[in-house]
């Protein structure tokens, strides 16, 4: 019986869906997601205004963060006191703020997309295409220190990332026909170039790196996507999709906690953009064709699942996450449990539930494994809204699938408990 009970878990995992949540209706391009430590997310974008949105228990609320017109390329960075960092082109200028100052504006030359990154005492770095070069610009704790780190590469896009060492990465590609990365070594840029020979030309090549600091870079190569992978001694690539065919595709890159890729990028055909997700879990690349949009940014959430932030075809910014509890959930039924707080919790939690008609509520609290930890009965619940209080004080930290059933239906969420 225990070896069919696991089997029946796996099953119902693979059966995970993707959840779509409108975030903002203003303009959306140039997306950029972060999440924070305590799971808190972030996104911003810019299509003439700057905005931040952020989630909270309530939903999604927003700042705006740059009001004047022409606004692009918006790249974020959230640092461990929970401080966000925004880069962005203004009027083909660099600009740079902490949401908490005014915007500060770094450079006058900012023709392409800008990319930021922060040093381990939270100090940001960005990395941006102007005046034909690559330049990088960091703060020191008093001033800005710009540097051209590559010169005359063309049209070019960036991306940054800071390895364990706290040394900056950039990988950028050109329309002069190369992808390359630059790394500095503590005193100089050393660039190689990764390949060559085709056009890189879209509006985001990709990087990040893994638990060894090895870097995977994302990246249009003609009209396919190409997936690059460093392992300590020698690149490798790899065609992974077709379907670019426009300079608006651009793609972006994570890794989970096994050091496998995933991707999102948009796929234009026609007058058609569609966001796709691509996934290597060590046996091979799997696909899935999403919602219509362009701009995605992609994360592995506090929950280790793949979310996306992106501009919708139809206007403004949605946010998709891949939800395995959704498994445990009667879709029809889901707008009975709106949701739970706090999340992460530590003594005690509220369901919030909305009842057609009055009735019995089953609580069911499972770790990952399907395990049931608690069981409660809250009974006679009247029609409406209702909170019900969840006593966690004998639940051990973790992670948990939270179920409630009543006679309309059954729905889920997740619950991380935290001591």
């Amino acid at each position: 019986m225990k070896f069919l009970f696991v089997l029946l878990i796996l099953s119902s995992i693979s059966l995970a869906f993707w959840q779509t949540q409108n975030v903002n209706d203003c303009d959306g391009a140039y997306v950029s997601l972060v999440m924070d430590d305590s799971g808190r997310l972030f996104i911003s974008h810019g299509d003439y205004s700057v905005w931040l949105d952020y989630s909270h228990i309530f939903g999604w609320g927003y700042l705006e963060i740059e009001t004047e017109l022409t606004n692009y390329y918006t790249s974020l960075a959230v640092d461990n006191s929970q401080n966000v960092h925004i880069a962005w082109s203004h009027n083909f200028g660099l600009k740079y703020s902490d949401v908490y100052g005014a915007p500060q504006l770094l450079d006058t030359s900012c023709e392409w997309n800008t990319s930021i990154a922060l040093y381990e005492n939270g100090f940001p770095a960005i990395a941006y295409y102007g005046d034909t070069d690559i330049k990088f610009i960091s703060w020191d704790g008093s001033q800005w220190n710009g540097e051209v780190v590559d010169a005359e590469c063309g049209s070019s896009t960036v991306s940054l990332a800071i390895n364990n060492s706290d040394q900056p990465l950039i990988a950028y590609s050109s329309i002069m026909g190369f992808l390359r990365l630059a790394q500095w070594n503590g005193s100089q840029w050393d660039i190689s170039t990764i390949d060559s020979g085709g056009d890189f030309l879209s509006d985001g090549v990709s990087l990040t790196l893994d638990s060894s600091g090895n870097p995977h870079i994302a990246c249009r190569k003609n009209n396919d996507l190409y997936y690059y992978y460093y392992d300590g001694s020698q690149w490798s690539s790899e065609a992974i999709d077709s379907g670019l065919f426009s300079i608006l595709s651009s793609a972006s890159i994570t890794v989970d906690s096994y050091d496998n890729p995933h991707i999102a990028y948009n796929a234009i055909t026609g007058s058609t953009s569609t966001i796709v997700y691509l996934h290597n879990d060590g046996s091979g690349w799997t696909r899935e064709e999403l919602e219509p949009g362009s701009y995605p940014s992609i994360i592995i959430d506090a929950y280790g699942d793949p979310a996306i932030a992106f501009a919708h075809s139809t206007g403004g910014v949605k946010y998709l996450c891949h939800n395995i509890v959704g498994i445990f959930s009667d879709p029809v039924a889901s707008e009975l449990l709106q949701g739970v707080r706090p999340n992460p919790a530590n003594s005690v939690a509220w369901l919030d539930v909305t009842l057609k008609m009055p009735g019995d509520v089953d609580l069911t609290l499972c770790d990952l494994s399907g395990r049931v930890v608690h069981q409660l009965k809250f009974n006679d619940v009247q029609q409406g809204s209702a909170s019900l209080e969840v006593d966690l004080s004998n639940i051990p930290s973790g992670m948990y699938m939270c179920r409630i059933t009543s006679i309309e239906g059954s729905a889920a969420t997740r619950l991380t408990v935290l001591r």
